[in-house]
Parts: C-alpha cells; structure tokens; sequence
C-alpha cells in the first residue's frame, strides 16, 4: 500500500476530529461574543437610567430654564426651600338651572304634609305608615348620576351638566337603586 494513500477510515477519523474541534471552538467563541454584547448593553442601559435621574431641583442655583415645563397658567416663584410650583386655583363651575320637577309619593290616608317656617315634613298619625317609592322622572336630556341628589344634563350647548334635584320636604329622601333615582319617604 502507497504510504501517501490513506484508507476511508483513516480520512474519516481525522476528518471527524478536526470537525468536532471545529465546533466546539465555534460555539465558545459565539458564547463569548454573546456575554461581551450582553455586558456592553447592561452597561449603556444602567448609565442612561442614571444620568435621567439626574435632578437640578434642589439646588441653590436652580434656574427655570433646568426645571420641566409647567401646565398652562402654572408657573415657578422662589420660596423659603427653594421654587415651589403655583397653579391658579380652578373656579368651580355653578351647578346648571335645568328646572326638574319631582313628585311625591301617593301618601296613605293617615298621612299628610304639615308646612312650617323651617320648611315642610311628611306626618302621619299611626308611626311605622308604608310609604310607596317612587321613580324619578327625568326630561329626556336628563339623566341620572353616582350621586343621588343631582342629575346630568345636556345644556343647550351639547355638554352634560350638573343640575340639583329639588328639595324634599323633611323625611323624605332621593335614593339610587341600578342606574335610577328613587324618592323614598317615612313618617314621622
């Protein structure tokens, strides 16, 4: 046999050897270039959180122009500590004069409305009396609200507005049950 001449088995053990070490070289060297990638991006992203962090709030020369930008109205004015922020204090908007009428329940024989200069109250003669509940009747651009005694209404600009329900005479009360309002009373 021809020395230069190798047989198939021989090719393919060196072969095999080479590749398997080929390999492996690979797979460590991808891991290593896969941790350097890795500690690089933990680096960039923990330097960028600290220098967002960074404040020039508190500090003796703070100036407005380091500060974030305010609200419309708001504005910063030198306190005892340093600048506070001033934002003028919104106006309350008036509850809405929608005119809603509410009728009482049909009281039993025994009861009655007394008036008086402190107002009116539902009496009855015999305590305990039942008093049926009642719905509450809202025009069509009304509806009720999460709070009992006030209703929301589309103003003639199209926006809905608070509108206070009218007074009850003295043990009487508006209740909300579901997505209605109810008046309820009891004697007295």
């Amino acid at each position: 046999m021809n020395p230069a001449q190798e047989t198939a088995s021989q090719h393919y053990n060196d072969q095999r050897k080479r590749t398997f070490l080929f390999s492996r070289m690979t797979v460590i060297l991808s891991m290593a270039v896969l941790v350097v990638a890795l500690g690089v991006n933990i680096f960039v992203l923990t330097s960028a959180k600290s220098n967002t962090l960074k404040s020039n709030a508190y500090s003796d020369t703070t100036s407005p122009q380091n500060l974030p930008a305010l609200p419309q109205g708001c504005s910063y004015q030198k306190a005892a500590n340093g600048l506070a922020v001033v934002c003028p204090t919104p106006t309350p908007t008036p509850l809405a004069t929608i005119p809603i009428s509410v009728s009482l329940p049909k009281l039993p024989d025994s009861c009655s409305i007394q008036t008086s200069a402190s107002g009116s109250a539902i009496q009855c003669s015999t305590p305990n009396t039942p008093i049926p509940t009642i719905p509450v009747t809202f025009p069509t651009n009304c509806t009720a609200t999460p709070q009992a005694d006030i209703a929301a209404c589309k103003n003639g600009e199209g926006k809905f507005v608070a509108v206070p329900l009218p007074a009850l005479p003295d043990g009487c009360s508006y209740g909300l049950q579901g997505t209605k309002d109810y008046v309820s009373c009891t004697a007295q």
